[in-house]
């Protein structure tokens, strides 16, 4: 990026890349575009898995930092990105994230109102294919994941695929722990709430995400989460509860007579598919205890 000459804050926008080179290529177009000036950033991109595409992308952009992590986790691949940032903010977002104009600016802005003495995670929207043909799956997925603000407001983390913080403040609270797969910027989270260090949710900052379109997608995320809540609970020595079997009485009922945008058929669909991903996640994590490994795939 040119030379910083501005009043705002120069932020560091941190994108870690494993098998989603082509997305890629949006994301990093559409921060060409945003309302914050293009002097005041830079943009990190981190490959954590080998694939020759990059260095083409790397000419279609050329001012971005291209850094290659042999370690196969996202969050050393962040933790690479945090070591070469500039700036006075870190910008986290996903490859295959899609930011709004505004993105950047209202993150920083949010960070400011606060004096930098907090977190920021934005909205992540989900966009679909063809918006008059939603199938279940992917209403499915753009209820279940993603969702910063339940994030935030139940459980004070926010995914790193919308997060905003302050160099110092996250040096203060430390790297991620790069032996997660999933659910590291949980574990990021929890210890930054053990510092008193509040998080804010900021709709304004909305980048987007595809919504996914298979049920072996969703079943592979699910997966994935569940090895992560496996590491966060052992790392952070909470126990898991028999209660978490039960049913999902409370999603039920609101996927049966509230989702009126949907069919009755559709809405058994996803009723359906609720149940067996929530299921595959408790089988995981048991498998996981009883001796499996947990996978990236």
């Amino acid at each position: 990026m040119p030379s910083h000459h501005s009043d705002q804050p120069f932020a560091s926008v941190i994108i870690p890349v494993y098998q989603h080179s082509d997305p890629l290529i949006l994301c990093l177009a559409e921060l060409t575009k945003q309302s914050y000036p293009d002097t005041c950033f830079e943009v990190i991109v981190i490959d954590n898995n080998p694939d020759p595409q990059l260095e083409f992308i790397k000419k279609m952009f050329p001012d971005i930092l291209l850094l290659h992590e042999t370690n196969p986790s996202s969050y050393a691949a962040r933790n690479l990105g945090v070591t070469h940032a500039k700036g006075e903010i870190l910008a986290f977002i996903d490859a295959d994230c899609v930011p709004g104009i505004g993105w950047l600016e209202h993150g920083v802005k949010a960070l400011s109102l606060h004096h930098n003495q907090c977190i920021v995670g934005g909205k992540v929207a989900f966009y679909f294919d063809n918006l008059e043909k939603i199938t279940p799956v992917e209403y499915f997925d753009s209820l279940s994941f993603f969702n910063m603000k339940n994030n935030i407001r139940t459980h004070q983390f926010s995914g790193t695929g919308n997060l905003f913080v302050a160099s110092t403040l996250f040096h203060e609270i430390g790297q991620f722990d790069s032996d997660f797969q999933s659910a590291g910027d949980r574990e990021w989270g929890y210890r930054a709430a053990q510092k008193n260090v509040k998080f804010i949710y900021e709709e304004k900052a909305e980048v987007s995400h595809p919504a996914r379109k298979t049920l072996k997608e969703i079943i592979r995320k699910a997966k994935r989460i569940a090895g992560g809540i496996h590491q966060f609970n052992k790392k952070t020595g909470q126990s898991s509860s028999f209660l978490e079997w039960l049913p999902p009485m409370k999603r039920m009922h609101a996927i049966l007579f509230s989702y009126h945008d949907l069919s009755k058929a559709a809405r058994i669909q996803v009723l359906l598919i609720t149940m067996l991903v929530k299921y595959i996640m408790l089988l995981e994590r048991l498998k996981i205890q009883l001796g499996a490994k947990t996978s990236r795939s």
